[in-house]
């Protein structure tokens, strides 16, 4: 698998990532690969934290003004980004975090 440098408009799922890095990167430094599917989530869950992170990488993109130099996939940018809407969004009790962006802890447990 190949993950372009310049994604321009095509929408990357976490499993694209995780294969790509299973294909592309040496075990051996002591980092454990994480599995293609989180466990505890629902695909219907692993799509919508899928659709928030290509909505706000294709905002960030857009909003670019210098097209030419391309934008790669940073998931800690990305991550940053959705940590602020995130955060003004429950703020303004517009959803729950959970609703906004499903996640389960590290005990694999699922928010009440």
């Amino acid at each position: 698998m190949m993950i372009s440098e310049d994604l321009t408009d095509e929408q990357i799922t976490r499993e694209d990532i995780v294969l790509f890095v299973r294909d592309n990167i040496q075990p051996g430094n002591g980092q454990e690969i994480p599995p293609v599917h989180s466990e505890g989530l629902t695909d219907e869950q692993i799509a919508r934290q899928d659709e928030v992170d290509n909505k706000i990488y294709a905002l960030i993109r857009d909003l670019v003004p210098r097209k030419e130099f391309g934008l790669p996939w940073d998931i800690e940018m990305i991550g940053k980004v959705r940590d602020e809407i995130q955060s003004w969004i429950v703020k303004n009790q517009l959803c729950t975090e959970y609703e906004f962006y499903p996640w389960v802890s590290e005990e694999g447990e699922q928010p009440g």
